[in-house]
């Protein structure tokens, strides 16, 4: 026997097709859902007059350019004068409806919302190395005052006590310090940015602690375990920052931060120039 071809049923009290599968079964379709404009009848009809406004008021200015010279000087808005007096207006109709707007004006440009903002020339390195060597006069003396003020003690893994200001309120920082024998994170210190002498950085460095970075630094380096590296850089020739940054990371491999070898790249000129006195 031949295949079977499903037949359709067309239910003559409802809408819905039915079919006949190969298998004699009776399967009803779905009908099409016509899909209906939201907008009402007083909508689309205002919709369309605008429209037919709109194709009347485009052929009759494009026109009305042909017509004109194109040599004509381009004027302003203000300047036209149609010879329509609105005080003899006898009617007192609405002149705002009588409006003709021509294409050729020229009007003024529009005030951006964009303020001026000052584009620097410098790159992030650069103004980073600027910021260094403003704060490296004062980097000097808050090294030579902690040496003053505190003995080194290289079995501590704690900060010593530092000057306070006159504030009563200071700003707290956490910072995670590298010391001889271990790396602690979050270490508040006090520091304050409206007294001279008290930024965080300063603050550090009288505490024997090298900080990151010239601004807000996160990190900070025990200057004993930065002698010790300046140590294996001059006796050590093939002893590199990278060689020195594995073996710190391989004595504390869960404490020990990511971007270490870049602080140490960073700081260590810094710190055997401040050490030299340069």
């Amino acid at each position: 026997m031949g295949k079977r071809i499903p037949s359709i049923i067309r239910c003559g009290s409802e809408s819905s097709i039915a079919v006949i599968t190969d298998r004699g079964k009776l399967k009803k379709l779905k009908p099409l859902k016509i899909k209906r404009s939201r907008k009402s009848e007083m909508q689309r009809s205002i919709i369309a007059a605008n429209k037919e406004a709109r194709l009347l008021a485009a052929s009759s200015a494009q026109v009305s350019t042909e017509q004109t010279n194109s040599s004509a000087p381009v004027t302003n808005e203000n300047s036209f004068h149609f010879g329509y007096d609105c005080a003899a207006d006898q009617y007192k109709g609405d002149n705002n409806n009588n409006k003709i707007v021509m294409k050729n004006t020229i009007r003024p440009p529009r005030p951006t919302k964009t303020s001026l903002r000052l584009i620097s020339l410098y790159t992030r390195a650069e103004r980073k190395d600027i910021e260094w060597e403003n704060l490296f006069p004062q980097l000097r003396k808050a090294y030579l005052r902690g040496l003053d003020l505190h003995p080194i003690d290289t079995t501590k893994l704690d900060l010593v006590q530092t000057r306070r200001c006159n504030c009563k309120v200071m700003d707290t920082n956490k910072v995670t310090c590298v010391f001889k024998c271990g790396i602690i994170h979050n270490i508040h210190v006090s520091s304050c940015k409206s007294c001279e002498g008290f930024s965080l950085p300063l603050i550090l460095m009288e505490s024997h602690m090298v900080p990151s970075s010239p601004l807000k630094p996160q990190i900070a380096v025990h200057i004993n375990v930065m002698d010790s590296y300046l140590r294996q850089l001059e006796v050590f020739s093939h002893q590199s920052i990278t060689s020195i940054a594995k073996v710190v990371a391989a004595e504390f491999p869960r404490t020990v931060p990511r971007s270490y070898k870049s602080i140490l790249a960073k700081i260590l000129p810094i710190y055997a120039k401040m050490k030299n006195g340069h």
